[in-house]
């Protein structure tokens, strides 16, 4: 088989499964694992795939605005969004980051559903300052306009000094092995410390984000990982749930 076509089936396979082995690839070709390792390194430096450990994965979403993310799935995030808000209980502290996806979930909350809100999010705050019932409060720090979020260490000190029951988690990247990462490693820095300060996460996480990786792993301590989407295989639910994400559609 030439190389060029044994590459193209490795990007197919990626496409399609989320994930290839150099173990796997090499029984499949029949060749050895030092040449499957040189076209992993081939495709990614054409930015076909991410190289891992043990194989390659999908490559996450590119990084784009956040006006233009606003309209990037916006059906399937409102479809998944209608899921979670019938799940959040009222009357909690809740912590929400900045993602087109939370966005879409703060403009389905009633008007008169009561929490406290602590968001690092203009845009969700704006949303949710309708809310007759709720407290809204901002955290402050560096505005980072490409997620329109505040972060830094004003926004790492001030979540620090915060116990929440919920925290809904804006998702860039998420993998069944590795979990969940971004590309920028304030936000993960940010993201880790809402994490350790509330007592469960909820998610909303498109299709297309499903066994990609990006540049910066967010470290979870929470026992209680939630994510609700559509259309994911049962197979993958069970990987997930292996690692201790229970995923819900």
């Amino acid at each position: 088989m030439h190389k060029i076509e044994r590459q193209q089936i490795i990007v197919n396979l990626i496409s399609t499964e989320g994930k290839v082995t150099i173990v796997d690839l090499s029984k499949r070709f029949q060749v050895s694992e030092d040449t499957v390792r040189r076209d992993l390194q081939e495709l990614e430096k054409q930015n076909m795939l991410k190289r891992i450990r043990a194989g390659a994965i999908r490559i996450g979403p590119p990084v784009t605005s956040f006006d233009f993310r606003k309209k990037f799935k916006t059906d399937e995030k409102i479809e998944i969004s209608k899921k979670l808000v019938k799940n959040i209980p009222q009357n909690k502290t809740i912590l929400i980051d900045g993602s087109t996806s939370n966005l879409e979930l703060t403009k389905l909350f009633p008007n008169n559903f009561s929490a406290t809100f602590i968001t690092n999010s203009p845009p969700v705050a704006c949303e949710l300052s309708r809310l007759e019932s709720s407290e809204i409060i901002t955290l402050g720090g560096e505005l980072y306009k490409n997620s329109m979020i505040n972060i830094g260490s004003i926004t790492y000190k001030e979540i620090k000094n915060i116990h929440a029951d919920i925290y809904i988690m804006g998702i860039y990247n998420i993998d069944s092995s590795i979990g969940t990462s971004v590309p920028t490693l304030e936000e993960a820095t940010i993201k880790e410390a809402m994490s350790s300060q509330s007592d469960s996460i909820f998610s909303i996480v498109t299709n297309d984000k499903f066994e990609t990786i990006s540049n910066f792993i967010i470290n979870l301590d929470n026992s209680s990982f939630n994510i609700y989407s559509q259309n994911v295989s049962n197979d993958l639910i069970e990987k997930y749930r292996e690692n201790g994400i229970t995923i819900y559609q």
